[in-house]
């Protein structure tokens, strides 16, 4: 089984205005054992990083689709302090059960489309609900769907 671990996420507790003001940062993501993706005569290898989504989509303030750095040939990435950071729109009185975010993970190509590793789904009302008082809460064990 393969599993994305220590996510974190930052949330902060002001209330929404017209511009950001509340955000969830992800930092300290890596992966093990992702699948070879890229067949090589030696063995093979896999140039993964991940994109997030939001369902519903519109809920981000963010303008492009945030995403990783690619770390080139690893099947055990560690993206380090590397921060993703999502501003969504979202209200203290907003159903967060409603709101998920999505991690895709693929495999970058030279050359061709990038293929599609897998994906994880994440409940915004989880992490809200279970953040530590500095608003932080530290993902384990989070499965990608192959």
């Amino acid at each position: 089984t393969r599993y994305w671990r220590d996510w974190s996420s930052d949330v902060c507790s002001s209330d929404l205005q017209e511009t950001p003001s509340r955000k969830i940062e992800f930092t300290n993501l890596r992966a093990e054992n992702l699948p070879i993706m890229d067949v090589e005569a030696m063995g093979g290898t896999c140039d993964p990083y991940i994109t997030f989504h939001t369902d519903p989509p519109d809920i981000l303030f963010n303008p492009k689709i945030a995403k990783t750095r690619i770390i080139k040939k690893n099947l055990n990435p560690d993206w380090g302090e590397d921060k993703i950071t999502l501003y969504p729109k979202i209200t203290a009185n907003d159903d967060l059960r409603a709101f998920h975010i999505f991690l895709v993970f693929y495999d970058w190509d030279f050359g061709s489309a990038d293929d599609l590793i897998g994906s994880a789904t994440l409940r915004v009302d989880e992490f809200v609900r279970n953040a530590n008082p500095d608003g932080e809460f530290e993902f384990k064990d989070v499965e990608i769907d192959w």
